[in-house]
């Protein structure tokens, strides 16, 4: 289910690393992908992500949820619920470890 607007960026990386950790094929296919294989494997190894992917995870989100507030949900309960989401998005990723180099 694809969700129009809904951030996920947090959602991939709990996934990969729950399926990652569940197959070594899985794993493999994973740390083969040009743009996200050598940061999965720094987290699958517990050594965390480069600053500079943690601010762009963060702002892709907080700006996917800004439009999806301004120009899909009118309800305050709607944006309130997306602000919310933001936070916890944040809250996660700046609780990764960064990776230093």
């Amino acid at each position: 289910t694809v969700v129009p607007g809904m951030p996920t960026t947090i959602f991939m990386i709990i996934a990969a690393l729950c399926f990652g950790r569940a197959s070594e094929r899985w794993y493999r296919w994973l740390m083969t992908r040009k743009f996200v294989g050598k940061h999965f494997h720094s987290l699958m190894q517990g050594r965390g992500l480069p600053a500079r992917i943690k601010a762009i995870s963060i702002i892709a989100c907080w700006l996917m949820l800004l439009a999806l507030a301004l120009f899909a949900v009118k309800s305050t309960g709607g944006r309130s619920v997306l602000a919310i989401t933001a936070l916890i998005q944040a809250f996660v990723v700046l609780r990764l470890p960064t990776l230093k180099g």
